[in-house]
């Protein structure tokens, strides 16, 4: 009988497709609505359809009792937390809101480490930055680098880490990483939004190849370049043979962490169960696209 060929050396293999929680029971609401139960039975439904990972789309809502009990649920049905998303902070203009910022986000640290999760997001930078077609303008980068390396040190403390989240317009990313810059800390990377991406000058691909080693999680979804439709890979305009090829480019091995919407714009049709299966069979073929152009480097 011959035998099988032995696996190659130093072989990585395919990342773990995430999906972040979805309300069960239609389009979301009010976020309070999506408590313990709602999230649990969410996870059931993204354990049967074969992710591996999850983020946490709300928490703030949640209890410290709350993110046990679903720390073990989701170890239960065979899911690795992997990342939450925070709330926005109120600004950092003041020292009074920089304070209230910082309440916020650390308490969402609190429940994420209390989920079991690995990763914050957060949006830093002024809201016209993140607009489409924002153009370079004045903006107190120092003032927000120092709330962010006091995130970046609560986040430590908990053994976790923050991303900055991009936004659509070049500016914007520039901005964030010149932000880890000026911060300097191994705890503080980016997240990219393929979708946000996509929407302006910046580009799902380039702005992986712009995150490089400091891509530290992701946000996986298309669209039509219109709107933030938050669909899943496939159903949209966005390269993904040059997403996975950026993404092999820079070395990233952590989880493919999709991002797809409960709370869908009303111009566009929406079957969240089509969309979770939709985003499952397309992750696996995007991971196994980077494995193949890893392969050929």
């Amino acid at each position: 009988m011959e035998e099988e060929p032995a696996a190659p050396q130093n072989r990585v293999a395919m990342l773990p497709i995430g999906c972040n929680t979805l309300y069960p029971h239609g389009i979301l609401g009010e976020e309070k609505s999506f408590d313990r139960e709602a999230i649990c039975l969410a996870l059931d439904r993204i354990a049967a359809l074969g992710y591996e990972a999850i983020e946490y789309s709300h928490v703030a809502q949640l209890s410290s009792e709350d993110a046990t009990a679903i720390k073990k649920h989701a170890k239960s049905v065979g899911l690795r937390p992997w990342s939450a998303h925070s709330t926005g902070g109120v600004g950092i203009a003041t020292a009074d809101e920089q304070r209230e910022t910082l309440r916020r986000v650390r308490r969402c640290l609190d429940i994420a480490g209390a989920l079991g999760a690995q990763v914050l997001v957060y949006h830093a930078g002024p809201a016209p930055i993140w607009k489409v077609g924002a153009t370079e303008e004045p903006h107190p980068i120092a003032q927000e680098a120092d709330v962010i390396a006091k995130m970046c040190e609560d986040a430590a403390e908990r053994g976790m880490e923050l991303t900055i989240e991009n936004g659509a317009p070049l500016v914007h990313m520039a901005y964030l990483l010149e932000l880890v810059e000026l911060v300097s800390a191994e705890s503080l990377g980016i997240c990219v939004d393929t979708g946000h991406a996509a929407r302006g000058d910046l580009g799902a691909a380039r702005a992986i190849r712009m995150a490089g080693d400091k891509l530290y999680t992701t946000h996986i979804h298309d669209n039509l370049g219109v709107r933030d439709d938050h669909m899943p890979p496939g159903m949209g305009t966005i390269d993904w043979d040059d997403v996975a090829a950026a993404l092999a480019e820079v070395g990233y091995e952590r989880v493919l962490q999709l991002e797809l919407t409960d709370r869908p714009p009303a111009e566009r049709e929406y079957d969240q169960d089509r969309e979770m299966e939709c985003g499952i069979r397309k992750g696996r073929e995007i991971a196994a696209l980077i494995e193949q152009k890893r392969g050929s480097h």
